[in-house]
């Protein structure tokens, strides 16, 4: 089949090199810097192309107030200690 085509197979192989570009681009997230278990909340972003960039600042977010609420939890803790000394 490609013998028929002749040059027309780097057509072919360019056009769809070509396609695959914008698929990749549009349609994968970009993974890096997230980690497996926060991939499955990557692919409900939308745009695709901010996914990654808005999960990272989500998640940035969520380790914030993780610590924040963390931090609390040992002031009381702290605060509950003294009163009953």
């Amino acid at each position: 089949m490609f013998e028929a085509m002749g040059y027309g197979v780097y057509f072919f192989f360019a056009s769809l090199s070509f396609l695959a570009f914008f698929f990749a681009f549009f349609l994968i997230p970009e993974t890096s810097g997230i980690p497996l278990e926060k991939v499955d909340r990557l692919f409900e972003q939308k745009p695709i192309w901010k996914a990654n960039k808005k999960l990272k600042a989500l998640l940035q977010e969520e380790e914030e107030q993780f610590r924040f609420d963390v931090k609390d939890q040992a002031v009381h803790q702290e605060d509950k200690d003294v009163e009953y000394a």
